[in-house]
């Protein structure tokens, strides 16, 4: 019961107080498919094709291939802004509470419960629950759009679509494997991302937290690695470059375990700090 009042607590304070940042949330995702109607519309009018909801959802998480710099074709590198945004806005919506709690009222009901590991278990469970709303949220508004831009429900039926912007690789995955990709992953990845702000806010404030966070980000894109986490946050991570068909192309079967594993270690990871940090008693 104790676990309850705290999280009722972070929920409260960590969720439903800053309501308002989701709100740009929503204005990324109704412009990131509309640049993506912009883009291929006339192209697919062609064809008598539209978007599916999970088509969207693909070109949401599509990411970018690792870069490679030439001398003899100096392509300069391209952040995909509207995926990184997608994950600052993820940082942002959390931002600095659990500095704030360290210093409010979450401190005196650990001083209270004088149980720190309820008080670090209410802040993970509170973590994953914004992750959920927030890409719930997100996909819901995706959803949303489809519909009314294309009337289109079903998120099945986008291999024509699929296949003539992103290439006959894409187009023959299952639908299955995609809502892997441009789901589950995404959130995945999320969380993870979540788990280490919530443990570099324990030392640092929340400038440089959203720092390292950017700087993770950005790296994930400019390089391809399998223990990259927000790598596997990018759809087009896990097909062949046949460009650079030397490049490591991840997999769903090693990122959700290894994701998955991660969380559960940084989790450890902060009951280990939580314990051993010198706070008021």
């Amino acid at each position: 019961m104790r676990l309850l009042h705290f999280l009722e607590y972070d929920i409260s304070e960590g969720l439903i107080r800053f309501w308002r940042r989701y709100l740009w949330l929503i204005v990324l995702v109704f412009i990131t498919c509309l640049l993506l109607d912009r883009a291929s519309g006339d192209y697919l009018g062609m064809y008598g094709e539209s978007w599916s909801p999970l088509g969207y959802m693909v070109n949401e998480f599509w990411g970018q291939r690792p870069f490679h710099f030439n001398q003899n074709t100096p392509d300069q590198f391209r952040l995909p802004l509207a995926w990184v945004l997608q994950y600052i806005l993820l940082a942002y919506c959390i931002g600095n509470y659990v500095e704030e709690d360290m210093h409010g009222f979450g401190m005196q009901l650990m001083l209270k419960s004088r149980s720190r590991v309820l008080w670090w278990s209410s802040k993970c469970i509170c973590c994953v629950c914004i992750n959920l709303f927030y890409f719930l949220l997100l996909y819901g508004m995706t959803y949303g759009y489809a519909w009314i831009s294309t009337g289109n429900m079903s998120m099945s039926g986008q291999q024509i679509a699929l296949s003539l912007y992103y290439g006959e690789e894409v187009a023959n995955t299952s639908m299955p494997e995609l809502i892997r990709m441009a789901v589950l992953l995404p959130v995945l990845a999320g969380i993870v991302q979540s788990m280490i702000q919530l443990l570099l806010s324990l030392y640092m404030n929340s400038a440089a937290v959203m720092s390292v966070i950017t700087f993770i980000l950005v790296l994930s894109a400019y390089y391809g690695n399998r223990f990259l986490v927000h790598g596997y946050a990018m759809a087009c991570r896990y097909y062949s470059d046949s460009l650079y068909p030397q490049d490591e192309v991840l997999t769903t079967a090693f990122g959700i375990p290894y994701l998955i594993c991660l969380i559960v270690g940084l989790v450890g990871c902060g009951y280990g700090i939580i314990r051993k940090r010198n706070i008021i008693w």
